[in-house]
């Protein structure tokens, strides 16, 4: 398996995970952007970028908040630490992590 395929995996598995919280989600496959799935329901748009190792430097977190904050959505970083639990982090305005729990609608 390539390091494509185990990302595109990833995220397949976070947008799976989010519809399963009662999200509408879509996967910006090949698109290497600064958003790999895009999460929406009742108002509350995600910008999730999908790091299966957790390393995301700090200019390509700032540059996701930057691209939510201009569509009103909120930056969230989507990672395995161990295991197989994805582990969700929102982003603050100056790039630094904290944990979120994106609710189950």
């Amino acid at each position: 398996m390539t390091h494509y395929d185990s990302g595109a995996d990833f995220e397949r598995e976070v947008k799976a995970d989010l519809e399963a919280r009662g999200y509408y989600a879509v996967r910006a496959a090949g698109s290497h952007g600064k958003v790999d799935v895009l999460a929406y329901h009742m108002g509350i748009a995600l910008f999730i970028q999908c790091k299966k190792g957790g390393v995301f430097p700090k200019e390509e977190r700032l540059s996701l908040v930057h691209v939510a904050k201009e569509h009103n959505a909120v930056p969230v970083l989507a990672q395995r630490i161990r295991g197989d639990s994805i582990w969700y982090h929102r982003l603050l305005s100056d790039g630094v992590r904290e944990s979120f729990e994106p609710p189950r609608l």
